[in-house]
C-alpha cells in the first residue's frame, strides 16, 4: 500500500475543505427560502421592478420585519434599499417597494445608472431579536445596466391638412415611478405651437410620461422635421423624429 506524503495529505485535506465550504455557502438553510430572478437588464435612465418573495420561518407572515438590499461584496457594508429608517443607503434610486412583514422583498430601481451595475442580495432581520437574521445570497441578483436604446414614440403619423389644427403626442420610453424625465419638442413649428406635459398613472403604480404639441401646419411646413427629445435625471438623452407631410385641401 502506497503511503501518502505530508504534502499529499495537506493537498487532499485542502480540496476536501474547499468542497465542504462551497457546499455550505450555497446550501439553503431550513426555513429560509427566496423566489427572485437571478439576472435582470435595464437600460440607463429607465427603471426596473424585481419581484421578490421570501420565507424566513415556517410562517408566511412576519411582524416587525426589517428588510434590506445590499450590494455584493459587502466590504464595506453597502445598503442600497431598506425599511430601517436609521440606516443610510448609498443609492437614492433603489427602493424596497415590497413589505417584508408580508414576505415581500420586491426591489425597484429608478433612473438606472451605469454605476448601478452589479450583484445584490436581500437580508431579513427580526427587529425585536436582531440575532435572528438571514442574508439570501443564493441566488445573487445580477443587475446589468446597458446603454439606452429605446426611442420615444410619436403619434399620430400620417398626412396633415394645411390650415387645420393638429396635436402630436410624444411618449417617453419606459414606465417608471421615479422622477419625471424632461420631454421637449424641437423644430420650427415648436416655436408657434403649444406644448403640454402630462403623466399617465397605471394600476401597477408605474407612470408613463407624455408631452403633446398642438399647432396649425401650413403648406410651407411640408417635409419639415420635428424632434421629440427626452432627458432623464442622469442627463441621459434619447430622441425621435417625425417628418411632416402637409397637403393643401380645396
Amino acid at each position: 500500500m502506497m503511503q501518502m506524503s505530508g504534502f499529499d495529505i495537506w493537498v487532499t485535506f485542502s480540496i476536501f475543505l474547499s468542497l465542504l465550504l462551497k457546499s455550505f455557502m450555497f446550501e439553503d438553510v431550513p426555513g429560509y427560502s427566496i423566489k427572485v430572478i437571478s439576472t435582470v437588464s435595464v437600460q440607463e435612465g429607465l427603471c426596473v421592478t424585481i419581484p421578490c418573495q421570501f420565507n424566513a420561518s415556517s410562517k408566511n407572515v412576519f411582524k416587525n420585519s426589517w428588510g434590506s438590499w445590499l450590494k455584493n461584496p459587502i466590504n464595506p457594508v453597502t445598503f442600497v434599499a431598506t425599511n430601517v429608517k436609521s440606516r443610510n443607503v448609498i443609492k437614492q434610486n433603489f427602493h424596497l417597494t415590497g413589505n417584508p412583514d408580508e414576505g415581500d422583498c420586491t426591489l425597484t430601481i429608478n433612473n438606472a445608472k451605469m454605476e448601478d451595475d452589479g450583484s445584490y442580495f436581500f437580508r431579513h432581520e427580526d427587529s425585536k431579536n436582531q440575532s435572528v437574521s438571514y442574508s439570501f445570497r443564493n441566488p445573487l441578483v445580477r443587475v446589468n445596466v446597458i446603454e439606452l436604446s429605446d426611442k420615444p414614440a410619436i403619434s399620430p403619423l400620417g398626412r396633415m391638412a394645411a390650415g387645420e389644427e393638429v396635436t402630436l403626442n410624444c411618449t417617453s420610453p419606459g414606465r417608471c415611478s421615479g422622477k419625471s424625465p424632461l420631454i421637449t419638442w424641437e423644430g420650427n413649428i415648436e416655436k408657434y405651437g403649444t406644448t403640454k406635459r402630462y403623466i399617465e398613472r397605471h394600476e401597477d403604480g408605474t407612470m408613463s410620461y407624455h408631452a403633446s404639441l398642438t399647432f396649425t401646419p401650413w403648406i410651407e411646413d411640408d417635409k419639415s422635421l420635428l424632434t421629440c427629445k427626452v432627458t432623464f435625471g442622469s442627463n441621459v438623452t434619447t430622441s425621435g423624429n417625425i417628418t411632416l407631410y402637409v397637403k393643401e385641401y380645396r
